[in-house]
């Protein structure tokens, strides 16, 4: 049976195929037909462009240049202008954007010429699509309304739904999201009167997007999923390839990589199916970028450069800059500063050889950053104010806001905190108008190292709880109530539901047995009684499954809503007791400042951090799917860049190397560990790296032959902890926890110092 639904299948396929190609091969003979009228030969012509402007661009190329000679022969403006839209087309797919503009102003001034409003108001359309990708929102933005208002003159419905999306995404890059939403609203509603399916799902991906940006993503996963419905039903695969895209983004954002890289691969095999090397490489690029985040800096690059090698072999000048700015951000986080810089500035030249003025800011501030890190101050400065000057001509406010913020870093590291605090603070005020979360966090944390600085504690403190804020709600419990999949409460509804299966397989077994004296009953009474008792027998027990099936089904309904309702309720204890151990971390800082005692200023700063070290315990438990577990590699990475953060060391002077695959642990050894890892790392920060020297330190975690959990913590640095480290507090804590969880300690100062801990 199988064989014969695939072989139907195949056969549909194969079907569909042919009679695509079948409808390419009679345009293709119509064009090639000097016999019929030069309407319907200029018509196919025209479809065959469209048909080959995604999969071969130069045989599009090719045709549009046949329909211009030919036009300009007869003399036909309208002919010229269509092949000149076309030549447009060819030139902005391929990033040409300049010689795009070119070509549509052309074709402009012809339908102009003609008096034909249609082609008028397409030609400002085509235009400002030219100017958003330059990044030129203004003028795109000054095109479309005059595009609509054409539009509008001429009654045309379904144009006048375009030039609003189109207008809303203008608003949506500036960050006037209310204006945006505005839009998007008043088109969909008008694709809804239309029963225009595709315009519906491609209005509310745009407005998934606005809820992505916004940080809800409830909303945006919602969105995604009606576009993505719509688009199946329409066999739109390249749009519900991107939909998967969309949805691997809002995962993503979510820290939940597993669903981002489930959603990126749909995507990709999408696309590959589609023979679309554009959806190729964005795929490859955005399986990329999930590695990255979470670290794995080999794999991202391997994806980066391949999705780079796809888009230049396609000549695609803005794809290939966004890729090379992607993979200069990951050189730039292993620390490799001249391979980041090479790749940003590569990226910059193809950027501004193509007219892309806001990728051009963003470009700049990139250099900057590295710059930085360089401690190229005036060099970076430099880079920073060209940023800044682009994002102002802009009106970009997020980009605004990012500049600022370089500008800012570079006084605090010049020692000019007035000066950086004025800068930080404007950045934050911009960062706050574009709603952009990941912005304010980054601005806050910096004005509360400056307050810090200057010992404003109230400021600083009003700073810290804002970046805590602002972090919780990247990754706050509404949004991961979406996507949360209830591992536990399954396994607890799949052992209720393994019980009740008992009871149904004794009550089978049972009217077999039945059925088998009844049988046995049937040979001496009779086949007529014999099929009666059957009939009965089987009556009954069609009716006892029934009853059983509606019993499971309700009391697996019961099960999961109850499940639930734990479950979020859980999740709830766990965010509400990470909040009051940051309440109290933020308390202890509090009280440090106003601590004269240098001795009880530092053992007081030791506790907030031992209190944060517990409070990012709990953050992570409301954060995964299992509640009863904390995923080590993750949360010591998260522990680790924390405290060298707090330290003020950067990752040029002090590297940390993780050395450990995934690995979960419940809470009650998690913790202690978590605390044993505080203790070791801020000793080495505090001890091991004297003078300005640079080093690194490693964390292992592996499981022995014997099943036994082994953690080693090692740096390379001077190798002699202070002379009371065995006396300190310190000292006598990671004794106690290694007792408490039964473990056995060791420690050493070869090559540096390094303790390790057998559980």
């Amino acid at each position: 049976m199988k064989k014969c639904i695939l072989s139907l299948l195949t056969c549909l396929l194969w079907g569909s195929f042919a009679m695509a190609q079948s409808n390419v091969d009679s345009l293709r003979k119509v064009a090639a037909n000097e016999q019929t009228a030069d309407s319907s030969r200029w018509d196919a012509m025209d479809l065959l462009i469209t048909h080959y402007q995604v999969r071969v661009p130069d045989s599009a190329r090719y045709f549009a240049e046949q329909l211009y000679t030919q036009a300009e022969a007869r003399q036909d403006q309208g002919g010229m202008g269509r092949a000149i839209n076309q030549l447009g087309i060819y030139h902005a797919r391929r990033g040409n954007y300049e010689a795009a503009r070119a070509e549509f102003e052309r074709a402009l001034g012809i339908f102009e010429e003609l008096g034909d409003e249609f082609n008028v108001a397409k030609g400002y359309n085509n235009i400002g699509i030219i100017y958003y990708r330059q990044g030129d929102l203004s003028r795109a933005l000054e095109q479309y309304q005059r595009s609509l208002e054409s539009f509008e003159r001429q009654g045309h419905q379904g144009r006048i739904a375009v030039m609003l999306n189109n207008i809303g995404n203008i608003y949506e890059d500036q960050g006037e999201y209310e204006k945006a939403l505005d839009h998007f609203n008043r088109s969909l509603a008008m694709r809804e009167e239309l029963g225009d399916l595709q315009g519906m799902a491609t209005v509310s991906s745009n407005i998934g997007i606005i809820h992505s940006n916004l940080g809800e993503y409830p909303q945006a996963l919602t969105c995604y999923q009606r576009s993505l419905t719509i688009y199946d039903s329409l066999g739109n695969l390249s749009e519900a390839a991107r939909m998967h895209v969309n949805m691997g983004f809002v995962y993503q954002s979510q820290g939940d990589y597993a669903q981002a890289l489930n959603q990126y691969r749909l995507s990709l095999e999408g696309y590959e199916k589609l023979e679309d090397q554009r959806g190729v490489a964005t795929g490859l690029h955005h399986i990329g970028m999930v590695y990255f985040y979470q670290d794995d800096f080999a794999k991202a690059l391997e994806y980066g450069h391949r999705s780079l090698e796809v888009r230049e072999e396609m000549g695609d000048q803005p794809a290939i800059a966004r890729t090379l700015s992607n993979i200069g951000e990951v050189y730039e986080a292993k620390g490799d500063y001249e391979q980041a810089l090479d790749y940003f500035k590569r990226s910059l030249a193809i950027k501004d050889s193509v007219g892309d003025q806001l990728g051009m800011a963003f470009s700049l501030a990139q250099i900057g950053k590295v710059t930085i890190g360089q401690g190229e101050y005036a060099a970076a400065e430099e880079y920073f104010e060209r940023s800044l000057d682009l994002y102002e001509s802009l009106n970009a406010r997020e980009g605004q806001a990012i500049a600022l913020q370089g500008m800012a870093t570079i006084y605090e590291e010049k020692g000019n905190r007035g000066q950086a605090r004025v800068l930080g603070v404007k950045a934050l005020s911009l960062a706050r108008e574009a709603g952009n979360v990941a912005v304010i966090q980054s601005s806050s944390q910096l004005l509360y190292r400056i307050y810090k600085s200057q010992n404003q504690t109230g400021q600083a403190l009003e700073m810290h709880e804002l970046y805590i804020q602002m972090r919780d709600s990247l990754n706050s419990e509404e949004n991961q109530r979406a996507t949360f999949r209830y591992e536990y409460q399954r396994k607890a509804l799949a052992d209720s539901l393994a019980n009740e299966q008992d009871k149904v397989l004794a009550q089978l077994e049972y009217e077999n047995q039945l059925g088998r004296q009844r049988q046995q009953l049937g040979f001496v009474g009779g086949a007529g009684l014999l099929l009666a008792i059957l009939a009965v027998v089987l009556y009954h027990s069609n009716q006892r499954r029934q009853r059983t099936n509606k019993l499971l089904s309700e009391q697996k309904t019961e099960i999961e809503a109850k499940s639930n309702q734990n479950e979020l309720l859980l999740k709830e204890i766990h965010h509400r007791v990470k909040n009051n151990l940051q309440t109290i971390s933020s308390l202890l800082y509090l009280q440090s400042a106003h601590i004269k005692d240098a001795e009880v200023k530092r053992a007081v700063s030791a506790g907030q951090h031992r209190v944060e070290s517990m409070a990012l315990i709990h953050q992570k438990l409301y954060q995964r799917e299992n509640l009863a577990a904390i995923e080590m590699k993750d949360y010591l990475s998260n522990l680790g860049r924390s405290l060298l953060n707090t330290f003020g060391y950067k990752p040029e002077r002090i590297q940390l190397n993780i050395d450990m695959d995934e690995l979960e642990l419940d809470v009650d050894t998690a913790v202690p560990l978590g605390l044993i890892v505080n203790e070791l790392i801020t000793n080495s920060l505090k001890y091991a790296f004297p003078e300005g020297r640079t080093g690194t330190i490693r964390i292992s975690m592996h499981r022995l032959a014997d099943s036994r959990l082994q953690l080693t913590v090692a740096d390379d640095g001077v190798g002699n902890l202070n002379q009371e480290s065995g006396t300190s507090f310190g000292s006598q804590l990671i004794q106690l926890l290694t007792v408490q969880i039964g473990g056995k300690i060791e420690q050493g100062s070869e090559d540096g110092y390094w303790t390790r801990i057998v559980v």
